[in-house]
């Protein structure tokens, strides 16, 4: 187990393939300090910030100026990128279980145990 406490993480989104909506990813600070992530009930709490993050920084993609088929599937891309990296930084179990059961994903990086 690891002997620190982060107390805040950033949330990327990366241009998605070939988009050029800036010349840095957007990004934003996720704190959770007050959590105890090791839990469930304190993954789920992270969760929900890290996705509402994820939909903040990826926004950009959902705001063009009708959402296509083709920009949503960037969206949803974007989200779920964010997403999976910040819990892959995060690198708790807790929060890698609770992420795998609302995804659905085995694509999510399993945390050390």
């Amino acid at each position: 187990m690891k002997n620190f406490i982060v107390t805040g993480l950033v949330v990327t989104a990366s241009a998605i393939a070939s988009l050029a909506l800036a010349d840095q990813p957007q990004t934003t600070v996720v704190k959770y300090a007050d959590l105890d992530v090791n839990h469930a009930e304190g993954a789920a709490v992270l969760y929900k910030r890290l996705l509402n993050a994820a939909r903040t920084v990826c926004y950009p993609l959902s705001s063009e100026r009708k959402l296509e088929l083709q920009t949503q599937a960037r969206y949803e891309a974007c989200i779920t990128k964010a997403v999976n990296d910040a819990i892959a930084k995060v690198d708790r179990a807790a929060l890698t279980e609770y992420a795998m059961s609302k995804s659905g994903s085995a694509a999510i990086k399993l945390a050390s145990r």
